[in-house]
């Protein structure tokens, strides 16, 4: 990185200069390295460096980087700069391997990924598509769970269920792709097209939560039905960001609806979530054993 540098209140010969970092907004600092230290214009005390950061913050992508110079032996107070962007954290890699082109698809989609990341860092993945023909990608808020994942889970199949995105879609050909993000954001490559069949699928029609502010279980009574009567269960997910991101709810019951008809599930917050009072978003998704179908979203707030 190369840096400006003018020496504060400086009236006689240099002799060495002390150059220092910070990633905490200027609460902790250290010795930066530097390997091109440029000579000093006379006249202003002025020079350019060049700060060796990824020898020094290998990794690090922070908005609260300073850097700070003074003459050697503390005769003057070094002014530090503004905070800036530091970013030696490098992007993650993201291959997607199917769906394929020209694949058709009810309910749930698969989508198998295999991701790399240099600095093995948790990656946050995510489902975009787009009309053919559009240029405005939109983010799926159908996926089952967004991670983040560390390195053992970097190959992974991700449930997009597209009838949260696209309900009752009639043969709906679209492009596809996938992202992973830590600091960072990579798309993989686009497919296309992809067609979505929405039909017909089991939903649930209502849903209602109830707290015990005492336990924190939370139940959840529910009816679902399916178009086709077959038997049905129900998958619990929560998102604690309002809907961007979610990942599977810890719950206690079954489930099941039989074919279709009323349910209850509880929800053991206290394992999931640690900080209160939050408001949580809850989705309830219907699926039978190959149809995954339009889930129903209830929101809860847990108190002290």
């Amino acid at each position: 990185m190369r840096l400006g540098v003018r020496l504060p209140g400086v009236e006689d010969i240099i002799g060495g200069v002390d150059y220092e970092f910070s990633l905490d907004d200027g609460i902790t600092w250290s010795r930066a390295t530097i390997s091109a230290p440029g000579e000093f214009d006379p006249r202003f005390y002025e020079r350019e460096i060049v700060w060796e950061s990824r020898i020094d913050a290998p990794g690090v992508d922070t908005g609260r980087a300073r850097f700070r110079a003074s003459p050697s032996g503390g005769r003057t107070l070094p002014v530090p700069s503004s905070a800036f962007h530091l970013d030696n954290n490098s992007p993650p890699v993201i291959d997607l391997t199917s769906p394929g082109a020209r694949s058709v698809h009810r309910g749930l989609v698969p989508v198998v990924l295999a991701m790399t990341d240099e600095e093995g860092d948790g990656l946050s993945v995510g489902i975009q598509y787009r009309a053919l023909g559009s240029d405005a990608w939109v983010t799926a808020t159908g996926v089952m769970d967004s991670g983040p994942f560390g390195p053992e889970g970097y190959r992974r199949t991700l449930g997009w269920n597209s009838s949260a995105d696209l309900p009752g879609a009639e043969e709906e050909e679209i492009e596809f792709r996938a992202f992973a993000a830590d600091m960072d954001t990579t798309f993989s490559a686009v497919v296309s097209p992809v067609a979505i069949v929405n039909t017909s699928l089991p939903a649930v029609i209502q849903a209602v939560a109830n707290v015990d502010p005492e336990t924190g279980r939370v139940s959840l009574q529910y009816e679902m039905t399916d178009p086709e009567g077959m038997a049905l269960d129900a998958a619990v997910s929560l998102s604690l960001d309002g809907g961007v991101t979610w990942r599977p709810a810890t719950t206690e019951g079954s489930g099941a609806a039989g074919a279709g008809g009323p349910g209850m599930v509880t929800w053991l917050s206290r394992r999931d979530v640690s900080e209160v009072p939050a408001r949580v978003l809850l989705r309830i998704t219907p699926s039978t054993r190959n149809r995954t179908g339009t889930p129903r979203t209830v929101e809860v707030l847990l108190e002290r």
